[in-house]
């Protein structure tokens, strides 16, 4: 049995029933829940007769919000205990009288359709996947551990504590058979027998004051790959081989240096006061700037977001690339309400934004109505408007919004969101 769970931002809308009809096409569900259907009445009934081999109860919506649909295939018996304006309980039962109890799920997200929500696949299976043993038979001769040598080597072999409840991280990174092999592959010159009762934070200490900072990057990204590929082993009995996760590790290692060196200067320009057409704000006030990069082939979007205070100085700044194409203004908007989500996180109290798109600005002013998902974006970013605390949204030039720009243009270096915080109170 498939579900299929969506946010659908209005039915009436062509783009959005398009992309429900392209899902259900792609998946066949065996039932859809949809809320924030925006339907009522007639309309409702209209939208769910046209999947013809599902049946429907919907529940109208209030005014211009809400409103939730529930769509099942006709050879299910469904039989609805109780609904409301946020929920509808329903029960399921097969066309042979089973009756679901969703004991095992498995949940997909999808990608993005007509908004910047995902919808949500669940699989539902009684027949779970069984992992098969990869070890054939083996017997155990115990006349082998009268040998000194042999009797180490198996002892090696056959830890109690691995997969254990009882196993420490310590064991499980630096002495089990698997990681001792893993360290053994690695170039890193660094005993552990002199802290092997210890546990891993105390390790952890004890190897940062033995090797040098290059060997202390390699040791960690090591550290974390056998981690990794321990919890690989239990979840779904695989891993990889020793020498292949001393590789990745080093390979990640690589990638995460090359990733760095890429937007060091952007990284560096977080660091220094405002530009010249940068304007500080009143005193102990904050000021928040956001913007928005676009690549050439026009399927991602860069944003960036600087909070800055009244010296110049950079509190908080945020760099994070977007899939999907959007309009300049509709950009714009996002790119706020993420500098705003960043303020609100770290509880900050901003009391100005800037950002590049005068369009931008007179729709924050109320004066350019709103249609469509812009109106859904507004909606959040006028909430967070008055937790920061926003009291003034001003339109500046690309030059006096650099240090947002610069950001947003450094999202394209990779796709990890990048962050950077200033202790202060």
């Amino acid at each position: 049995m498939i579900g299929l769970c969506l946010k659908a931002r209005g039915l009436g809308n062509a783009r959005a029933f398009s992309a429900l009809k392209r899902l259900m096409k792609q998946h066949s569900p065996d039932f859809v829940f949809l809320s924030k259907t925006k339907l009522a009445g007639r309309k409702a009934d209209t939208v769910s007769g046209t999947f013809g081999n599902y049946d429907a109860f919907s529940v109208d919506c209030r005014g211009c919000s809400g409103g939730l649909m529930h769509l099942w295939k006709k050879v299910l018996k469904v039989k609805v205990l109780s609904f409301s304006v946020s929920h509808i309980d329903a029960r399921i039962i097969m066309e042979d009288g089973f009756m679901w109890r969703f004991d095992f799920v498995m949940v997909e997200h999808l990608g993005f359709h007509s908004s910047d929500h995902r919808s949500i696949l669940l699989r539902f299976d009684q027949n779970r996947p069984l992992l098969k043993s990869i070890f054939s038979g083996f017997r155990f001769e115990p006349y082998w551990l009268k040998d000194v040598d042999i009797g180490r080597v198996i002892g090696d072999a056959w830890c109690n504590s691995c997969a254990s409840p009882i196993e420490s991280a310590a064991h499980a990174i630096f002495w089990c058979k698997g990681a001792k092999n893993c360290w053994r592959f690695s170039k890193i010159r660094c005993s552990f027998e002199e802290v092997q009762q210890l546990p891993a934070d105390e390790v952890f200490m004890f190897v940062s004051s033995m090797l040098f900072d290059k060997d202390l990057g390699s040791f960690c990204m090591l550290a974390w790959a056998i981690w990794s590929n321990r919890n690989n082993l239990y979840n779904t009995g695989k891993s990889k081989p020793s020498e292949m996760v001393e590789s990745s590790a080093a390979s990640l290692l690589t990638e995460f240096q090359r990733s760095k060196r890429a937007i060091s200067p952007h990284i560096h320009s977080v660091q220094i006061k405002g530009g010249p057409d940068w304007i500080v704000p009143p005193p102990r006030q904050i000021k928040l700037n956001t913007a928005t990069a676009r690549r050439n082939n026009g399927l991602s979007t860069g944003v960036g977001a600087a909070i800055r205070d009244d010296k110049g100085l950079v509190v908080a700044a945020r760099s994070n690339q977007l899939p999907g194409k959007f309009t300049v203004e509709m950009g714009e908007l996002i790119a706020l309400r993420e500098g705003l989500q960043l303020a609100h996180f770290y509880n900050m109290k901003v009391d100005l934004a800037e950002v590049i798109s005068p369009k931008v600005v007179s729709i924050l002013n109320d004066s350019i109505p709103l249609v469509g998902e812009s109106k859904f974006i507004m909606n959040d970013i006028k909430m967070l408007v008055s937790v920061v605390g926003i009291t003034k949204c001003l339109a500046v030039s690309k030059s006096g919004n650099s240090l947002a720009l610069n950001l947003a243009n450094s999202a394209f270096a990779s796709f990890r969101e990048w962050l950077w915080l200033d202790f202060w109170s």
